[in-house]
């Protein structure tokens, strides 16, 4: 009875090595695709869900993106808005107020949410591989579906949905959860290789006619 005992909790021992071995590699794989992935813009969708108060709101534009994670999204939706993280700064300008919020990227702690990106770090030293509360993203055959939680505490974070077309090397669809499960689910479409953008494409310049907001808690 001792032997077979022993014999159960050696075979549970190799089951739960191989998971845990094949989450890592799944992390490996993906984090290989982002630090590949060219520079592109697309269209994007998101919707925004607050558990609070129980109601969604959509907002659509158009996203630019270039590594090390430098982003450019221009809502058009109901509002126009434009938000661009660069290499230091973040910037969120408002067309209609004719003002611009700047701050500095390592201040940015809602920024975090989107670190998985950057393509500077390797993700399994920020994220683990976990089975998610709900699935909120839907997939094809060939896609990679994902569900990471952050390593470190992330206030903003607490579960990231990601969907990955490994075929294609290109993000499909993510979702951001924090703690009180609002979520923002974004869904790619229409991606397209850009290589004209440049560095300088994310970095908002300042005329004397918009009004200057230092610093913003993200």
């Amino acid at each position: 009875m001792k032997k077979q005992i022993n014999i159960l909790t050696y075979f549970s021992f190799i089951l739960l090595f191989h998971t845990i071995s094949f989450a890592g590699e799944r992390i490996q794989v993906l984090d290989e695709a982002i630090k590949a992935m060219q520079p592109f813009t697309c269209e994007f969708s998101q919707e925004y869900y607050d558990a609070f108060q129980d109601k969604k709101a959509i907002s659509k534009g158009r996203l630019s993106f270039m590594q090390p994670g430098l982003m450019k999204w221009n809502y058009e939706t109901p509002e126009e808005m434009l938000f661009i993280i660069g290499r230091e700064k973040i910037w969120l300008y408002d067309p209609l107020l004719e003002n611009v919020t700047i701050q500095e990227l390592s201040h940015g702690s809602g920024i975090r949410s989107l670190r998985f990106l950057s393509g500077d770090e390797q993700l399994n030293l920020l994220f683990k591989e976990t089975v998610p509360k709900k699935l909120l993203v839907s997939s094809n055959t060939n896609d990679m579906v994902i569900t990471l939680t952050p390593k470190k505490k992330n206030q903003a974070l607490a579960e990231l949905q990601l969907v990955f077309d490994l075929t294609g090397n290109k993000l499909v669809e993510f979702v951001l959860i924090d703690y009180n499960f609002n979520y923002r689910k974004i869904v790619l479409s229409e991606t397209k290789p850009d290589f004209s953008l440049k560095e300088s494409d994310f970095q908002f310049l300042v005329t004397e006619d918009i009004e200057v907001i230092e610093g913003i808690n993200n």
